[in-house]
């Protein structure tokens, strides 16, 4: 399930012996064209104190109900209070409206900051009335899932073999 939350803590989640998490997962966005790619991706890696630290890659639809008559605005945001038991992965996100962009984010781009930096043009098509997010999902083998509040918005990351990106 996924909930709207104003939660804020750190991003970081202590893993013990296990790294096998640590990856890129991408969720394939069912209507992408020639033109536009929505997809979206969760980048898990080791930090310097030895847990996970995430990084998620989306579009404006993460917050908006339903979109008609104009493109969705792309971001990269941390993963807050990142979380691991057993299956279950559990984080939050947070965007500021100004960091929405035009054009998927790139992967090698960590923060919104990074973003601007690389002159990225803003996303301005409309306010969002909710730019954070809280997320609850399984973790088996080599992917995520994360069930939505109807079946359309259920989203299943699939970890990608290293290098492919």
């Amino acid at each position: 399930m996924l909930f709207i939350s104003c939660l804020w803590a750190a991003s970081v989640y202590s893993q013990s012996n296990d790294n096998t998490l640590s990856g890129t997962y991408r969720y394939e966005y069912p209507d992408n064209t020639p033109t536009l790619n929505e997809n979206h991706y969760i980048v898990l890696e080791q930090s310097r104190q030895g847990g996970l630290t995430g990084m998620y890659y989306g579009t404006t639809d993460e917050f908006d109900e339903a979109r008609e008559g104009y493109y969705p605005g792309f971001f990269v945001a941390r993963m807050d209070s990142l979380r691991i038991d057993k299956d279950t992965i559990t984080f939050v996100i947070k965007v500021s409206s100004s960091d929405f962009f035009k054009r998927p984010v790139s992967l090698q781009i960590k923060t919104p900051m990074e973003a601007h930096k690389k002159k990225l043009q803003v996303w301005d098509e409309r306010k969002l009335t909710a730019t954070s997010k809280r997320y609850k999902g399984l973790i088996s083998k080599k992917e995520l899932f994360f069930k939505g509040e109807s079946s359309h918005l259920d989203k299943k990351f699939i970890q990608e073999a290293p290098g492919k990106r």
